[in-house]
Order: C-alpha cells, then sequence, then structure tokens
C-alpha cells in the first residue's frame, strides 16, 4: 500500500514541477520540447506491460497533447490580443497627430 503511495506522490511532484516550468518558459517550442521530454521521461519509467500502464501511457499522451493544443491556442490568442492593442495605440497616435496638426493650422490663421 505505502509503495502505491509513493508512486502517487512521485508523479504528483513531476507533474507540479513541470507545470511550473511550462508556465515560465517564454517560447513556445521551448514549452512543447519540454513537455515531450517529461512524457518521454514518464514513459521510461511506466509498467507498460499491463493494461493498467497501457491505460497510463495513453491518458499521459492525450494529456500532452491536449496541453500543447491549448498552448498553441493561448499563444494565437496572445498574438491576435497584442495585435488588437497595438492597432488601437497606433489609431490613437494618428487622431493625436490629426487633431495637433489641425491646432496648428488654425492657429495659423
Amino acid at each position: 500500500m505505502s509503495h502505491s503511495y509513493n508512486v502517487f506522490f512521485v508523479g504528483y511532484t513531476i507533474g507540479i514541477i513541470e507545470k511550473s516550468t511550462t508556465l515560465r518558459l517564454s517560447k513556445l517550442t521551448l514549452n512543447i520540447a519540454f513537455s515531450i521530454i517529461v512524457m518521454t521521461i514518464k514513459v521510461a519509467f511506466l509498467p507498460i506491460s499491463t493494461l493498467a500502464g497501457i491505460f497510463a501511457l495513453a491518458v499521459q499522451g492525450l494529456m500532452v497533447i491536449l496541453s500543447i493544443f491549448g498552448d498553441l491556442l493561448k499563444e494565437k490568442e496572445d498574438r491576435k490580443n497584442f495585435k488588437r492593442f497595438y492597432d488601437y495605440k497606433e489609431s490613437q497616435t494618428k487622431f493625436r497627430n490629426l487633431i495637433v496638426s489641425g491646432l496648428r493650422f488654425l492657429r495659423a490663421f
């Protein structure tokens, strides 16, 4: 019984370390590469000879794929938000320049 608790806490600790590390990585490619490396290390220690091991491997693979897909969606959304913010600031700058040039024109008269 204590062996199963030990395996649970080791897996839990590895999961927390993986998640906290991937949250700190700034580049998407590094994040994906790190997730795949951790998955490979986890697979190396899984007993795949049993049905439970095969199921655990399938769940781990699915979680990595979903994590990568979520990271890609987040990156796409972040880029869209940045573009939206940049366009907004650019339009504000153009509007300000238009007002300033209009005031200069009025002062000339």
